[in-house]
This record gives C-alpha cells, sequence and structure tokens, in this order.
C-alpha cells in the first residue's frame, strides 16, 4: 500500500501542478481532469483497505453537515440545470462533487495530504508567471504574437473555442499585451496566482525560497495587466503595510473586535451595492467595466422570477446568462443577452444562481464558518477571493479545492494543514 500512497501524492502534486493550465485542453478535458480521477480513485482504494483494517474514519456532528450541504448543492445545480436548459453545466456539477470529496476524505484520511495538493498549486502560479515573463518578452521582440499561437496544434485548443490566444488591450493609446500563462485569458490563470501569493506570504503554504517565488509571482501578475488581479493584490499590500490585519477596535471596556472583520464586511456590502450608483451609459463609462461592476446588484433581481423553481433551484452551473438575459432590465435596455451556456464574468454573482437560493446555502454558511473558525490568514484569503471572484468567472478545479481547503481548515479549528 506504500507504493499506492506515493501514487496518490503524485497524482495530487500533479492535479495541483496543471490546475492553472487550461491548455493543453482536448475537448472539454484539461490535464488537471485527468489528474484529479485519478486521486479520487487512488484515495478511495486507501481509504476501503485502511478503513476495514483500522477503522479510520470517524465523523462528527460537523463533518455530516457540510457533507450534507455539499450534497443539497450538488442536487441544486443539476435540477437548476433543468431550469435553465444548459447542459454543460452538468459536468462542472460533476467536477464540484469529485473535488469535494476528495478533500474532505483527504481530511478524514490524511490531511497533510491536502499540503500536496496546494504544494503543487504553488508550482503552477510559479511555472504560470515564468511563462508570463517568457510570452512578454516574446511578444515585445517583434512577434507581436502569444507564444500560445507558436505552440498549441489546433487539436489541443478545445476550451480555448473561438477566443483569441494573443490579448491585446489598448491604454491611453498605447498597446498593451496581456499574457494569461498556459490559457487564453488571465482570469483562468492569473487569479490563481494572486492567492497563490498570499497563500506563500501568509505561510499558509511553507516553501524554500519564498522570497523568489514572490518576487516572480509578483512580476507575473504585473505583467498579465489583470485589472481584478492588481487590485486584489494591492489590497493585500495595504492590508500589510499598514498592519490593518492585527488591528483590534475595543468596546464597552471588555469587548473587541479584528478590525479586519469589519473590512471584510464593509467590502462585500460596498461590492454587493456599488452596482447602484453605476450608470450603463457608455458616455459616462467603459460597458464592460460598468457590467463587472453591476452584475452583483443584479441579485436583487432575483424575487422578479417567473417561477419558483428558478428562485430555489438556481440555473446550474452555466445556466446563469438565461437569468439575465430574461430578467435584468439594465442589460436588456442595451439589448446585451448572453449565448448559450454562458455566465457573467463574476464567480461571486454567480454563486447565488447555481443552485439557486438553496444552493447559495452552501457557499454562505461555509464561508461563515470558516471565516468564524479561521485565523487571520484564512481570513485574509477569504477576502482576496472575494475581490477577485467578484470581478472574474474562476470557477474550476483550483477555485473549489483552494475553497474547500480553507472549509477543511475551518473544521480543524484554523489549524495549519502542514
Amino acid at each position: 500500500m506504500e507504493l499506492k500512497m506515493l501514487f496518490l501524492k503524485i497524482n495530487l502534486f500533479l492535479t495541483g501542478l496543471f490546475s492553472l493550465f487550461a491548455l493543453p485542453s482536448y475537448g472539454n478535458f484539461i490535464l488537471s481532469h485527468i489528474f484529479l480521477i485519478l486521486s479520487f480513485y487512488l484515495i478511495i482504494i486507501l481509504l476501503l483497505y485502511y478503513h476495514v483494517k483500522k477503522n479510520v474514519i470517524k465523523f462528527q456532528n460537523i463533518d455530516i453537515f457540510i457533507i450534507s450541504l455539499a450534497f443539497l448543492y450538488y442536487a441544486t445545480t443539476l435540477i437548476g440545470t433543468l431550469n435553465s436548459g444548459q447542459y454543460k453545466g452538468i459536468i462542472t456539477s460533476q467536477i464540484f462533487l469529485l473535488v469535494f470529496f476528495l478533500i474532505f476524505i483527504i481530511y478524514k484520511f490524511n490531511f497533510r495530504l491536502i499540503n500536496t495538493l496546494l504544494l503543487g498549486f504553488i508550482w503552477s502560479s510559479f511555472i504560470t508567471s515564468l511563462y508570463v515573463i517568457f510570452d512578454s518578452f516574446y511578444f515585445y521582440s517583434g512577434n507581436f504574437k502569444s507564444l500560445n499561437e507558436r505552440i498549441w496544434p489546433e487539436i489541443f485548443l478545445g476550451k480555448a473555442g473561438e477566443h483569441t490566444l494573443t490579448n491585446i488591450s489598448s491604454y491611453g493609446g498605447i498597446i498593451i499585451f496581456r499574457p494569461a500563462g498556459f490559457s487564453w485569458d488571465p482570469g483562468l490563470s492569473i487569479t490563481g496566482t494572486v492567492i497563490a501569493f498570499v497563500l506563500i506570504a501568509e505561510n499558509i503554504v511553507k516553501i524554500k525560497y519564498k522570497k523568489v517565488f514572490l518576487g516572480l509571482l509578483l512580476i507575473g501578475i504585473l505583467l498579465s495587466f489583470s485589472k481584478t488581479s492588481i487590485i486584489a493584490l494591492f489590497f493585500y499590500f495595504l492590508l500589510k503595510i499598514f498592519k490593518i490585519d492585527k488591528l483590534v477596535i475595543k468596546f464597552l471596556e471588555s469587548n473587541k473586535i479584528s478590525f479586519l472583520n469589519i473590512i471584510i464586511l464593509l467590502v462585500f456590502l460596498s461590492l454587493f451595492y456599488i452596482g447602484f450608483f453605476i450608470p450603463y451609459d457608455s458616455d459616462v463609462i467603459d460597458l464592460s467595466n460598468a457590467r463587472h461592476l453591476k452584475y452583483l446588484t443584479s441579485v436583487f433581481y432575483y424575487p422578479y422570477v417567473d417561477y419558483l423553481l428558478e428562485l430555489i433551484f438556481g440555473y446550474g452551473y452555466t445556466g446563469v446568462g438565461v437569468f439575465f438575459n430574461k430578467y435584468v432590465t439594465w442589460l436588456k435596455n442595451e439589448n446585451f443577452y448572453f449565448g448559450e451556456n454562458l455566465n457573467p464574468e463574476s464567480t461571486l454573482t454567480n454563486l447565488f444562481f447555481y443552485g439557486g437560493f438553496i444552493g447559495s446555502l452552501f457557499w454562505i454558511i461555509t464561508f461563515l464558518y470558516s471565516f468564524y473558525k479561521g485565523n487571520r490568514a484564512i481570513k485574509i484569503v477569504l477576502l482576496t477571493i472575494i475581490l477577485l471572484a467578484f470581478g472574474y468567472s474562476i470557477n474550476s478545479i483550483w477555485f473549489n479545492f483552494i475553497y474547500l481547503s480553507l472549509v477543511v481548515q475551518g473544521l480543524r479549528n484554523g489549524k495549519n494543514l502542514h
């Protein structure tokens, strides 16, 4: 069984290592999917062997509660898929369930294995940053194309679809190349690099040559010109420079509250309501930026749905666009509609719609629990996730296993995984 354990560790590391690589892909499958499935089956084999032999798995009431919430969420996403008729979301529902059970079983079996997965993720971010640096050099050396267009044959661009592999933006008439790592959009990869930066900086994942890793990750993030990622990282630097995360407010003599708790609440409420103050007018603001700022506020259109099942069970993983097409007037008035199986580019928004009111309870309860049980470092990561998820659609394997790893740390009363 030692050989199987070694093979499991290798597969977990590789799942994390390829988690930020949307390329190469064949159809809708990427390398991380393969190692995720292998890791899941290996942990099941090991679990059955050790459980039968040593009875190592014991469940607490909170464990059963979290498992029940996850099952309920999974079921609502399937019903939501039926509501919207956008059936590609069924695959994403299965990926969520696989990741949840992988993380949860590892937590009960040998929680330190989660650190192996996270270490692979850190290396994935490191390689992504290096590739961003090389890609930038390649572009500005006169090629004016991304390396991705040179490296990958058409057969390995399945998930890219019709997306361009060379992202270019213009700022004040200056052409800026936005490298995305092994992807077509910085939102799919650079957001993960920001999370990796915080995980390392907060010693949630311990590595050698910490400063070298942080320096290269920082360069990769800045070169990507990913606005959401840079803003999230800037917010993190503000917290640390002014030591906001260590401030405590005392009241009524013996009571005190962490200022970080207040900051997270204010950030969420600001993001939730900011859309009311943003005009959807091209004469005032870039419409793409306006949409990103207004998506979350559109949750307030939820009570106007025509069918109760849509309110209760949502629209599935790829059907959120159906809600916006039917009910969000500020988009309809400008004749902006989402295509088949497309969602707003805001995971924080979409979480309220994947499984409807019932399904969103999974995210709300697990977030509050992780926040309550987590230490200061965990709270900072959760805040970073809120900022990134507001501005990008980053639902993926890495998003799920990072978030669920934080939930597991909450179950362990904030204790580290290493």
